[in-house]
């Protein structure tokens, strides 16, 4: 059996350099490093971490106690968990207790015995304070849900607000003017609080309300048996998506035409369960609050708080109420190119199906947007979906306005939640709404990123520890120590990759950059100077990126995300229009290597689409019911699962959308940070003139830098000789 002195031996070092290399400490030297990882690899030595344990004589695991493993949300958070704890080389086992007190108290024995760091439990009763209570006050004690009575050790509490949900659902079930509700829920260990607040609010405003309990095994039994009392409820009230499937299974069996609404508490905004109005409980939220208080504790040593109260993410109506229109009609859709609207067509089958209108959708260029919409295209078209972008002052001639059409703008602002859409104002006086939106991010080789012998030969070289850059400076820095003298592995060519001149992905790439550096093509009133010497600077700066990129090294017209998808580079900045790429299987090898990061200097080009119904529509009614379809919840998810672009912020919580797209869980906070490419750099970043002549500029100063400040002065001239100014 290989021993640490084996290879000592091997790599030259001495032993204490061997263990501060396998435990990832002391100041080693990155040639060091290198020799022991190379011996390591030759000799097939591994750490025995059962042996490190046992020195230690504390487990480095932290137990979570759920009641099944079959509910998603208990999944959920033990995921969590372990991607927050695992970074600190602690290992998160999970039992399930089957709801069983007996299996309960036989896991926190053994879990004792084992001298867990941590336990984290959803208590089986609500009067299980008594085991609890035999825990060693050394193992940090955790309990989600209900204070169990009777607890005297310390313990950190973590619930979510049923009081706040109990009320949003009273709410909903009042604006709805139900009559006859019923309440379905755990008889074990679900809040008291949520049954009295719903049962007090509902009675006092007339409404019938009729209370069924049950254990969650016999919930299906239970479901039936509420058919049996007789009343016609309006709405049934159950506290997991369990009870409600029971109830929809029981109402499908027996009574289909008198099928109530159902409103469940549900562990995540969810695609495929449309048929319920639900209540989101992010338990993914709650297992990273959870590991973020034990890391404080366990690591840092901090005092662990008392209790945390976390919010719903709110409730989402899943019923949707379309007309349907008889005989049947079509309606014609004008659409901007990308990859979201690209999905429409794969789903207006389903339109059709629920309203009877057949929809057909033309697209065009987004670089043709100007031409498409002068030459009058958007006339012969009842919805438009354009680039905010490229929209410059011509909303009121595109879409109808609130005043033109009142009825409709009321119902459309019903149909559309306006806490959803990202760009809420465009609204406000027309009848439009933001559709899918993206925003650049920084995405990056974590596992180079980690690297211990590139770390260190980062650090020798730049004093500073080897992470996700923050600035333009430190980009710069990784890009050049990745692409010039280290090389992790033999598929990795580059530093950064980028967009070259001709890619689509360039424009927004390169204003982009200005942006982070605080800088742009206009002066302080808004006049184009591209004279100044920060800007050349910058633009020069940009161009020495290129050169060590991708972009020197392949045909003209490649995009920043081509190689990294490849695996072939460190890191770039590319935005998340482009996420479909992501699915593709080229980039199955490297996809849980990949991490994101705030692009340098936190302040992203954003994108968005807008879409409405245009002013020369006749045929208004239907025009609206597409809308409401089209923003509807289970619609939104499916073109953002689809395309990897949001349709409204509920769909960055969604977890089949998260599984594929993991970025979208900074995505709102980086689009908030961000701006418009057209807010920043007014109708220039957008003239297609323009852009060809600053292309060509950039091209020349490109190939020859000491010509780039007298082609930008030309262009400078030009521009102004032509009368126009920044306003052309």
């Amino acid at each position: 059996m290989t021993t640490i002195k084996d290879i000592a031996r091997e790599a030259g070092v001495s032993c204490g350099t061997v263990s501060n290399v396998l435990n990832r400490k002391g100041n080693v030297k990155a040639d060091k490093i290198k020799r022991v990882e190379e011996a390591v690899n030759r000799l097939g030595y591994e750490v025995n971490e059962s042996a490190k344990t046992l020195r230690k004589q504390v487990k480095r695991t932290i137990a979570l106690l759920v009641p099944n493993m079959r509910s998603r949300h208990y999944i959920e958070m033990y995921e969590a968990l372990c991607a927050n704890l695992r970074v600190y080389d602690y290992d998160v086992e999970i039992y399930s207790t089957d709801n069983l007190y007996e299996h309960e108290k036989s896991h926190i024995r053994r879990m004792i015995s084992a001298n867990v760091t941590g336990i984290v439990s959803f208590p089986t009763y609500i009067d299980s304070g008594e085991l609890y209570n035999k825990i060693p006050e050394s193992i940090y004690l955790t309990l989600v849900g209900p204070r169990p009575m009777g607890m005297a050790r310390p313990y950190l509490h973590v619930s979510f607000d049923y009081e706040q949900i109990a009320n949003d659902i009273s709410d909903h079930v009042l604006s709805n003017r139900y009559r006859n509700a019923a309440i379905f829920i755990d008889s074990v260990r679900f809040s008291d609080t949520f049954k009295y607040i719903i049962t007090q609010r509902l009675t006092k405003s007339g409404v019938h309300v009729s209370a069924f309990d049950s254990t969650s095994r016999t919930a299906i039994v239970r479901a039936f048996e509420i058919l049996d009392q007789g009343a016609p409820y309006d709405v049934i009230i159950t506290s997991n998506t369990q009870r409600a499937r029971a109830v929809r299974q029981a109402y499908a069996s027996f009574l289909p035409s008198k099928m109530p609404e159902v409103i469940t508490l549900s562990a995540s905004n969810t695609i495929f369960e449309d048929e319920y109005t639900s209540v989101f409980l992010n338990y993914h939220k709650l297992g990273n609050l959870v590991s973020d208080i034990q890391i404080n504790a366990m690591v840092k040593h901090k005092e662990m708080n008392n209790s945390f109260i976390l919010n719903s993410e709110g409730i989402s109506k899943k019923t949707l109420s379309l007309p349907h229109f008889l005989p049947k009609r079509t309606i014609y859709i004008l659409a901007a190119e990308d990859s979201c609207t690209g999905v429409l067509p794969k789903i207006l089958p389903q339109f059709e199906r629920r309203t009877g209108l057949r929809a057909e959708v033309s697209f065009y260029p987004k670089s043709m947007q100007r031409q498409a919409l002068t030459e009058g295209a958007a006339g012969d078209c009842d919805v438009l979906i354009a680039d905010l972008n490229r929209m410059g002052g011509q909303p009121n001639r595109l879409f109808l306005t609130r005043e033109q059409a009142p009825e409709l703008w009321q119902r459309l602002h019903e149909a559309v939640d306006p806490s959803q859409p990202y760009f809420p104002d465009i609204g406000q006086e027309h009848l439009c709404v933001s559709f899918n939106t993206a925003c650049q991010m920084l995405f990056y080789r974590k596992d180079w990123l980690r690297e211990q012998s590139v770390k260190r030969q980062y650090y020798e070289r730049f004093y500073r520890e080897l992470k996700a850059p923050d600035t333009l400076e430190e980009f710069d820095d990784i890009a050049r120590f990745f692409a010039q003298e280290y090389h992790t592995a033999p598929q990795q060519l580059y530093g950064a990759s980028m967009s070259s001149f001709q890619s689509p992905g360039f424009w927004p790439e390169f204003f982009g950059w200005l942006q982070a550096a605080g800088l742009s093509i206009l002066d302080q009133n808004g006049a184009l100077d591209l004279c100044q010497a920060g800007l050349l600077k910058e633009i020069l700066r940009y161009f020495q990126l290129l050169q060590i990129s991708n972009v020197k090294n392949t045909k003209h017209a490649c995009s920043g995300i081509d190689e990294f998808v490849r695996g072939t580079s460190v890191m770039s900045i590319f935005s998340t229009a482009s996420a479909h790429m992501f699915n593709d299987n080229q980039y199955g090898p490297i996809v849980d290597c990949v991490a994101c990061h705030d692009v340098p200097g936190q302040r992203p080009v954003v994108d968005a689409n807008v879409i409405g119904i245009t002013v020369g529509t006749q045929r208004r009614e239907e025009a609206q019911a597409f809308l409401q379809w089209v923003y509807h919840d289970s619609i939104c998810n499916i073109l953002t699962l689809l395309s990897g672009q949001p349709i409204c912020r509920a769909s960055t919580q969604n977890t089949e959308i998260l599984e594929l797209y993991p970025w979208l869980k900074y995505f709102n906070r980086n689009v908030e940070a961000g701006s418009l490419l057209s807010e920043r750099f007014s109708g220039l970043a957008v003239d297609l003139e323009f852009q060809g002549n600053l292309l060509t500029a950039l091209t020349n100063g490109y190939i020859n830098p000491d010509q780039l400040e007298s082609a930008m002065r030309r262009l400078q001239e030009n521009w102004r000789g032509a009368g126009e100014g920044a306003g052309r």
